[in-house]
Order: C-alpha cells, then sequence, then structure tokens
C-alpha cells in the first residue's frame, strides 16, 4: 500500500508563485521515485500505475469518468472564472445558490491525506486525485471515500464511491463518501464541499445532526446553520437498513437544533402513508421548544367525544417556561389549565400547577344529563431556594375542592387519596453557633368530609445544648460540674381548623334532617421550654439528671357549663392572657453488658449479645389542684363536682395549641432494657478484601414503668418490640402490649345525638392483678406483626464461567426479575369481647422475558374485609424508535384500561396513538 501525506502552505499573491512551482516539482519527482520502487518490488504487471500530469485526461474507469464529470462540471467552469464552484439549488428556495472564493483562497493549515492505490498529482490546476480507498484530515474534518479529488486553490473537493461489481450487485456502490465534521455525519453516494466556506452538495446523501437523521436525494448546505434537502426524510430511527418511520417532503429546510420546515409533508410508518399536511414545521431539536400541544382524541360513553390535553407550550427562556391546556367534551364539561416552572441553577427552583373545570353532568351516571353543574379547580405551588450556605426555603403547597380528582383525575393514586397534605418552611442558621430558626406553614384538608387543619404559622427558635462552665477546646473528660450544660427552644404557633359535625333539626312535619354544619376555630399560643441537664459518669454507668422547665401562654380557653334543664355541657369560647407554668424533674442510669460466642462452625466467627438496661425517675406535680389555679369546675347531676381541663378542648371545639396540663401527680420509676443479637461470619468465598461478613440477628425491646404516688393502676402496660432480618430475603418486625389487670365492665347512660339518654356498657381496668385470680400474670391486650420479603434475579445469579467460549450465534439472555411480598397483622383486645383485628397482605412483580417487553403487577389484599383493593398490571415494549404501555386495572370501583403507543424522540412524543375506557368515564 501506497500512502502519501501531503502538507502544504500555499503563500497568496504572484510574489510566490516561481517559488510555489519549484517545491511542487521538487515533491512530485520524489514521489515519481518512490511509487517506481514501490512498483518495482510488489505491484503485478496489471496493477494500476501512478499517472502523471499528462496523463490526467485518461482515467480507464468508465463509472469514474461519469461520476467525476458529473460533479466536476460545474466547479471548473465557475473555477474558471471566480476560483469557486458554483451547484444548483434543486429546490429553488433561494436564488442566489451559486458558491464562489476568491481566487486568491488557499489552504493554511495542515492537510493530511491517504490512498490504498494512487494518488494523482495536476501542479498546473492544483488539484488531487486519490483513487481507492482515500482519505482526507483537515482540521476537525474527516473524509473517506473510494475517490478523491481535491482543488487546492479553490479549497474544494469532490468524492464519489465506485460500483460493487465485485459482489454482483447491480446499482450497489462501495467506498462511498463518509464526511465527519466535528459532532455531524455526512454520507452519500456523491459528495462536494468547500472545507473553508463549509458548503456543500450531496447526492443520494444521509446526515446525522443531534438526534434526527435527515436522507434525500440531493442535500444541499447553503450554511453551516441551513440545510435543503430535496424528495427529503425526517426520522429519529437509527436502524441503518429500514428506517421505521419517517417524515417525507419534496421540499424540506432544516435549521439544525431548531425547526424543520417542509412542504407538503407526510408521515410514513413501514413506508405506508398515514396522513398528510400542506406544510408542516416540526421541531428540530429535543429539550425546551415553543409550539403547539396537540390534544388527544376520543370517545368515552359517559363524557361523548373529546380533544383532551390541547394547548399552547411556551419556552420563554432558560430560566422558565408555560404551558397552558384545556379539555372540552361534548356532552358538556371543559378544563382549563396551566402550568408554570422555572429554575436557576444553584439558587432556586419551582412550579405552578393549576386548573379550573366545570361540570355539567353526574361523572359515572350517563343517564342524568340534568343534574346541576360542578365546579372544581387545584392549584399546586412548588418552590426550592437556597439563599445562603445556611439559609433554605421550600414549599410545597396544594389547595383544591373535595370532589376535583374524582371529576378530573385518572390517576389510581389521586383517586385513593383522601387527604391533602401543604407545607412550607423557611430555616437558618448561624455560622459558628447552635442556634437556629424555623418558620413552617402547614395543611392538611380531609376530601371526604371537607375538614381541614391550619397552622400558620410555626415559629421556632432552638438552642442546642450550652456547657457554661467548660473551657474551650475542653473534649468533655472533665469535672464532673464541666459535664452541667442548658438547651432552650421556644415556639409560636396559630392553628385555623375548619371542623364538621351533624346537627338534627325537625322540621315543622315532625320529620328529622340532619344538616352537616362547618365550623372555623383559630388558635394561637407561645410555649418556652428549658432544660437543665448533665451526663457524668460513675464507672461504668452513666447518670443523666434532668431539670425541665415550661411555660405557655394562650390568648383563650374553653369554659364549660351545665344545663340543669337538659343534663347538657356547653361550651364557649372564653378571651384574655393565661399563662400555664409546668415543670418536671428526673434522673436516669444506663450501662451496657456484653457476651459473645465463638463457635467456629459452619462458617460463624462470633456471635456478640449487647444488653443494654435503663432505670429512670421522673416527677411531674398534680397541676389539676385548685392552688395551681388551672382547672375549672362545674356542678353538674345531684350537684357532683366535675372539674376540667379548659385548655384541651370539648366536644366539636378544639384544645389550645400546645396542650394543657396534665392530671394528677406522677413519680414513675421508668425500666427498660435493649438487646441486639449480632453474628460475624468468614468473608464470602469472591471477597477480595476478606472483609468479615456482620448480620444483625435481633433486636428486643422491653419496657414499662411504675408509678409509685398512684392511687389505683400503679404499673403501666408493659411493652414489647423485636426486629430482624434473614440475609437481604426477610424483614420482620412486631410488637405486643401486655398489661397485668382485669378488666370489667360498667354500665353508662349517655345521651345520643337525639337527646335521648341511651344505656352503654364500657370496658375498663380494675386495679386487680390477673394474677390474683389464678388465671395468669399478664393478658395480651396489643398485637403487630409485619414481614416483607424481596427475590430478584440478581440474588441467585452466578458468574458467568469465563473459561468457557460461548459457541458464535448463540442467544444469551437472562430474564430479570423482582417481586417483594408483604403481610400486616395488628389487633386490639383491650376489650376481650370487642376485639378488632386488621390483616392485610401485598404482592408486586416484575419480569422482562425478552429484553424489550417488561411485565409490572401489584395487588393487595384485605383478609379481614376479604376485598381486593385496586390491582394493577401493566405491560410496555420497546419497539425500537417506538414505545408501547399498557395499564390496566381490572377491578374495582376505579377498573379502567390504558393503551399508548408513542414515539421516543422527546421532539415528537406527541405523535401517540392512545385508547383508554372506564365505567366511570373520567379516563
Amino acid at each position: 500500500m501506497l500512502q502519501h501525506r501531503h502538507t502544504s502552505a500555499i503563500p497568496r499573491g504572484s510574489a510566490f508563485l516561481a517559488l510555489s512551482r519549484a517545491v511542487w516539482c521538487a515533491a512530485v519527482l520524489l514521489a515519481v521515485l518512490c511509487v517506481t520502487r514501490a512498483r518495482a518490488q510488489d505491484l503485478k504487471p496489471d496493477s494500476p500505475r501512478f499517472v502523471t500530469d499528462s496523463a490526467r485526461g485518461t482515467e480507464r474507469d468508465s463509472a469514474r469518468m461519469q461520476g467525476e464529470a458529473r460533479l466536476a462540471a460545474d466547479s471548473a467552469r465557475s473555477a474558471a472564472e471566480s476560483g469557486g464552484f458554483a451547484v444548483r439549488d434543486s429546490l429553488r428556495i433561494i436564488t442566489d445558490t451559486t458558491l464562489s472564493f476568491s481566487t486568491r483562497n488557499s489552504v493554511d493549515t495542515i492537510v493530511t491525506y491517504t490512498a490504498k492505490d494512487t494518488v494523482v498529482y495536476l501542479l498546473d490546476d492544483k488539484r488531487m486525485k486519490l483513487y481507492g480507498s482515500s482519505a482526507i484530515s483537515f482540521g476537525t474534518m474527516g473524509l473517506k471515500a473510494e475517490r478523491i479529488t481535491l482543488n487546492w486553490d479553490a479549497s474544494t473537493f469532490q468524492a464519489t464511491g465506485i460500483p460493487d461489481t465485485a459482489k454482483g450487485r447491480e446499482g450497489r456502490f462501495t467506498g462511498t463518501p463518509i464526511l465527519n465534521e466535528g459532532a455531524e455525519k455526512y454520507e452519500g453516494l456523491e459528495m462536494s464541499y468547500n472545507f473553508k466556506t463549509k458548503k456543500g452538495v450531496i447526492l443520494e446523501g444521509q446526515t446525522v445532526i443531534g438526534d434526527g437523521f435527515y436522507l434525500g436525494e440531493r442535500i444541499k448546505r447553503a450554511s453551516e446553520d441551513v440545510y435543503f434537502i430535496s424528495s427529503g426524510q425526517y426520522t429519529t430511527c437509527d436502524k441503518p437498513d429500514h428506517k421505521h418511520f419517517y417524515f417525507g417532503s419534496p421540499r424540506m429546510k432544516v435549521v439544525p437544533n431548531d425547526v424543520i420546515i417542509a412542504e407538503p409533508i407526510v408521515f410514513f410508518v413501514e413506508d405506508i402513508p398515514l396522513f398528510a399536511l400542506p406544510f408542516a414545521v416540526i421541531p428540530g431539536k429535543s429539550g425546551r421548544s415553543s409550539g403547539i400541544v396537540i390534544p388527544t382524541f376520543g370517545d368515552d360513553y359517559a363524557r361523548g367525544r373529546f380533544l383532551k390535553g390541547g394547548g399552547y407550550y411556551l419556552a420563554a427562556s432558560d430560566y422558565w417556561d408555560l404551558k397552558l391546556t384545556a379539555d372540552w367534551y361534548s356532552k358538556g364539561g371543559y378544563q382549563m389549565g396551566g402550568f408554570l416552572q422555572y429554575s436557576k441553577r444553584y439558587s432556586f427552583n419551582g412550579s405552578i400547577d393549576a386548573s379550573y373545570g366545570r361540570q355539567t353532568y353526574q361523572i359515572g351516571d350517563p343517564r342524568s344529563p340534568d343534574d346541576l353543574p360542578r365546579t372544581d379547580y387545584r392549584m399546586v405551588l412548588r418552590h426550592s431556594q437556597q439563599i445562603d450556605p445556611s439559609s433554605q426555603l421550600s414549599a410545597d403547597l396544594s389547595y383544591l375542592t373535595d370532589s376535583y380528582y374524582q371529576s378530573f383525575s385518572n390517576n389510581i393514586n389521586q383517586l385513593l387519596n383522601q387527604e391533602v397534605r401543604s407545607s412550607a418552611s423557611y430555616s437558618t442558621s448561624w455560622e459558628g453557633t447552635n442556634r437556629s430558626l424555623s418558620v413552617n406553614i402547614e395543611r392538611s384538608q380531609n376530601l371526604v368530609n371537607g375538614t381541614s387543619s391550619n397552622i400558620f404559622p410555626r415559629i421556632s427558635f432552638n438552642q442546642s445544648q450550652i456547657y457554661p462552665f467548660r473551657p474551650a477546646g475542653s473534649n468533655g473528660d472533665g469535672a464532673w460540674y464541666e459535664m452541667i450544660g442548658f438547651d432552650y427552644s421556644g415556639q409560636a404557633l396559630q392553628t385555623i381548623n375548619v371542623t364538621a359535625r351533624d346537627v338534627i333539626r325537625r322540621d315543622t312535619a315532625g320529620r328529622f334532617d340532619t344538616t352537616t354544619v362547618k365550623e372555623t376555630f383559630d388558635r394561637r399560643g407561645l410555649q418556652h421550654s428549658f432544660r437543665l441537664l448533665s451526663s457524668p459518669k460513675f464507672g461504668y454507668v452513666t447518670i443523666q439528671p434532668s431539670f425541665s422547665l415550661q411555660e405557655r401562654w394562650y390568648d383563650h380557653r374553653v369554659e364549660r357549663a351545665f344545663n340543669p334543664a337538659d343534663s347538657t355541657v356547653s361550651a364557649r369560647d372564653v378571651r384574655g392572657f393565661f399563662a400555664l407554668h409546668t415543670f418536671s424533674l428526673g434522673v436516669s442510669a444506663n450501662t451496657k453488658l456484653y457476651g459473645t460466642l465463638s463457635p467456629n462452625i459452619a462458617g460463624i466467627i462470633g456471635i456478640r449479645h449487647t444488653m443494654q438496661p435503663q432505670i429512670s425517675y421522673s416527677y411531674n406535680p398534680d397541676y389539676s389542684t385548685s392552688a395551681w389555679g388551672y382547672y375549672q369546675s362545674y356542678r353538674g347531676i345531684r350537684d357532683s363536682l366535675i372539674r376540667y381541663d379548659p385548655y384541651t378542648g370539648y366536644g366539636n371545639m378544639p384544645g389550645e395549641t400546645f396542650g394543657g396540663v396534665g392530671y394528677g401527680e406522677s413519680q414513675t420509676i421508668g425500666m427498660s432494657i435493649s438487646n441486639v443479637f449480632e453474628m460475624k461470619m468468614n468473608p464470602a468465598s469472591d471477597d477480595t478484601t476478606l472483609t468479615p461478613r456482620k448480620f444483625q440477628l435481633l433486636s428486643l425491646n422491653l419496657s414499662s414503668g411504675y408509678n409509685i404516688v398512684a392511687d389505683s393502676l400503679k404499673l403501666s402496660p408493659i411493652s414489647l418490640s423485636y426486629s430482624t432480618r434473614v440475609q437481604e430475603l426477610v424483614d420482620m418486625s412486631g410488637s405486643a402490649t401486655y398489661s397485668p389487670y382485669v378488666i370489667q365492665r360498667r354500665r353508662l347512660a349517655e345521651p345520643d345525638s337525639l337527646g335521648h339518654r341511651a344505656v352503654a356498657e364500657q370496658a375498663h381496668l380494675t386495679n386487680r392483678y390477673i394474677a390474683e385470680d389464678g388465671v395468669g400474670f399478664l393478658r395480651l391486650i396489643g398485637f403487630s406483626f409485619n414481614l416483607q420479603t424481596r427475590l430478584s434475579s440478581d440474588m441467585f445469579a452466578s458468574k458467568p464461567d469465563t473459561s468457557v467460549k460461548a459457541l458464535p450465534g448463540n442467544y444469551a439472555y437472562r430474564i430479570p426479575w423482582s417481586m417483594s411480598f408483604g403481610f400486616n397483622y395488628s389487633m386490639d383486645q383491650f376489650d376481650p369481647d370487642n376485639t378488632s383485628r386488621q390483616a392485610s397482605m401485598y404482592a408486586n412483580a416484575s419480569i422482562s422475558p425478552t429484553p424489550n417487553w417488561r411485565i409490572t403487577a401489584s395487588t393487595y389484599y384485605d383478609l379481614v374485609t376479604k376485598t381486593v383493593g385496586a390491582p394493577q398490571i401493566g405491560i410496555s415494549r420497546d419497539l425500537h424508535c417506538w414505545e408501547m404501555n399498557f395499564n390496566w386495572v381490572p377491578s374495582g370501583y376505579y377498573r379502567h384500561f390504558e393503551l399508548v403507543i408513542r414515539l421516543k424522540a422527546p421532539q415528537l412524543q406527541d405523535i401517540k396513538l392512545e385508547r383508554k375506557g372506564s365505567d366511570r368515564g373520567v379516563y
């Protein structure tokens, strides 16, 4: 193989003509000597000979002569006149199609070229011809073709392939030009190009720009940013031999990474035309670009024909955009929506989503067209901002009508949602200190009964623990008084609660009517909390004494009054300033005990048991006594004195923001034991780091308390909790609560909703231990158990055996799958005659039987009510440049199906086939 590398820098102007010709002659003589020597040694007698300047008109291949004559005709004629070349614009979209250059144009950088067969120098015309797997490298440009003609003076080249006669394929060519310029790639049957102005023409060409493929009989590059294509095709399908879909047009203008303009245009799928438009403007780039949002067309038996999701998208700037959409239904009803999102990197981002709709019929009942109209709306605000390294702002606020999801949503999770929560917060801290400030607002809206709970705002200040007697730089191991510290927290809170209650009224005819009445209550309060604590160590025991002081300020309270006429109790709000001062003190002691076992069997290195016992004492005074002045009282039935806390609310009226004060004196001794069992095993066989494996076998906790000053029921319920994990397969956790006291039932006479007195039985604990009745020591009053397991194909996958070479052509595919299973059970039997149980199972599964198919399924089953809760099945298929998604809820109130086949390309995802259906008519 002969390779010639030529580096040329031809000076501008006639003053250097003599020197230039001398250099060219020297190069030609040297090349002739090299080629002659190589031919004498390696080439056969019938091999192609080196062609000199005098033989430039004696090309041997007629196909080569035809191809070069066709490409060079315009160039030679234009070069004789202006030193450039001209191409004819078959699209006739612009009038000036001549690409001309000054005769002083020259190559002023390094050009590297190679040819497998022959290099021909035409010194008089300053041209060069390369034959046989030729290649040129010029800056960021690279060209490969079977034959290349390079014009140094005009800075142009022509490149062609040759007929592929060796394989007997008529009409096929080999060695066709491939031009790479930066990230762009051009292919074609024949190509002419000016690598200084970067303009050219490709016949039977194909180019890749961004995410799109452009094909055409003739592709003309008029400038770096404009292409004209004759009989063109545009597609995002990258299948090399056959495009699954494309847009075809006889005239097409392409602005890379911007837009594609065509007139007319036809959409083809598998070469079958599906629809045509007189003209089209297609986004030519992925990402954000302004344009019309194509609506979804459909027909629903409950709503009639509809247009859904149509509108306009505005990409206003790099920082924000806006999407406006509307839905219309032929049987009545509409919805309008807007979605605004904004973002500034490293600063803030957020969105505003709002919609408004009106229904003129009852959803799911098309037989009632005369129902009263109903209006629904929704607004969601999200914002996140990092103001400075120590301050941040975030918000996630939702406000909607109670029936919005039921009227307009087709999301199963939204339809099953019964509560909407909103929150916003601002927080900051002072650098170099442990102080922080936060401001929060919260809202909880119940979509079933329309009630809501609002916190607006909550202002919190926190001063974390400070050790005033500890010298600067101390590590905390000083004298006992250096361990004394304190912390402080303050909160200001306002709540606005909307509650609902049923009021029964009797009309003039004596009939009862129930009306739901909504009431709004606002509450405000301020709380200060100061805590003094220490944690000195005495050997292996840590002692933690503490003293807490709390103060709460309110602007009103709820006072009660008894009405002897109907034996009812009423309540009213009383305004004023009320201050509550409370305190508590306590002390605790804890330590850790360790036990180890080293069996060294079955790969087990050791088992460790860590036990942490703790005992504590806490004291709280009885704030219900008259000496404190916090509790109020009234005279009830039979002139009995009833004391109550006016800060805890009554009936439908909520209590104060930070609650009331405790009832009764408390001196409680608390006891708890925490147990952790761990195991260490030998390293895994494939672990090259030889790191031992550690597992937590079981965590077991036990706690209770004893109030030494209580008049009865001194011993608190005994609580037991546990959790364990078996490898990465199974997680188990649970709890149990036991009571040591006997339970009895008592009869109570209470007024019902109609004011009549009703007799009911209520279970209560007695001050008698179960052990006294000889039926054991404890009674189970609560129990819960949770189990979760996860399995996947990765857990059972073995490493491939690299020593065995796979046979060629074998289809090797491991089917990935995963599944999870859960079981939840809880029981409450405080009253043995009224035991309540809850039990449910859920399962999720996913499998990909082939690389392009994926199937998912999930379900939920209530073991108590024996009902299935919203099972879902999803099937997706990768169709190369298309994708298919099928979602199905086969049973339940929200059963529906949805089938969508759409293009993968983000800029073309509005082109889709969609089919939905449900019994309720909201899909």
